[in-house]
């Protein structure tokens, strides 16, 4: 499994970060006393009397994996009806947890109602531990989704992924496909298959479940 440790660090959509820490696994909470009283001195009325404005917030946690600490950032809406696991492209070339299009990704499931939860994997920030090719990656992201469901509950789950971060998703849609409850939407973007131009990279990427739905986008 995978324990949540450390502190965290919350951002709304004002860019304005909050520090958050946990007491225990379940027991979180928000400094909302400060940012009331903070918007109060600057004259501003509080966020959660602005209308229909919508109140997020992007949360970074650190999660206890095999090789050490997981780093993953959440956007949430206030009213979670489901989690969606959005994994990044090849971290040997850049990728990480910010990049734009597992930003986009994210950001279109949080407006869903959906927990977006966007890991670091192995070596990427603050996730420990060395590239996998796939492997190891594979087996963390399993387990941040074992803690999401220890924080969220068996709520429908998602995965997307863009290049090396779709090859591990359709690993791990395998994986779950035929549990108890496997996985409702799979979305892939610029996947990563077969040989690579110009590099010795090879993947075997497995075919997606027939029973699950899929969107692709390619090209």
């Amino acid at each position: 499994g995978v324990a949540e440790v450390g502190a965290h660090r919350d951002e709304d959509e004002r860019g304005e970060r909050i520090e958050r820490h946990a007491e225990g696994p379940g027991e979180r909470r928000l400094l909302a006393s400060q940012q009331q009283e903070r918007h109060a001195h600057e004259g501003e009325e509080a966020p959660e009397h602005r209308g229909r404005e919508l109140h997020h917030r992007l949360e970074s946690v650190l999660l206890r994996g095999a090789e050490g600490h997981i780093e993953v950032l959440i956007d949430a809406p206030e009213s979670v009806r489901g989690v969606a696991l959005v994994c990044h492209p090849h971290p040997l070339f850049g990728g990480a947890n910010t990049n734009k299009v597992a930003h986009t990704l994210a950001r279109s499931f949080r407006d869903l109602g959906f927990a977006a939860i966007r890991p670091n994997f192995r070596g990427v920030g603050q996730s420990a531990g060395e590239h996998d090719e796939g492997n190891g990656e594979t087996e963390d992201m399993l387990s941040v989704i074992t803690w999401a469901q220890s924080r969220w509950g068996s709520m429908p789950l998602a995965l997307a992924g863009f290049s090396f971060g779709g090859y591990v998703q359709t690993r791990i849609a395998n994986r779950l496909a035929n549990g108890i409850a496997p996985p409702r939407q799979l979305v892939l973007v610029g996947m990563a298959a077969g040989e690579t131009t110009g590099s010795a990279r090879h993947y075997e990427t497995p075919p997606v479940p027939k029973s699950m739905p899929t969107l692709l986008i390619h090209g």
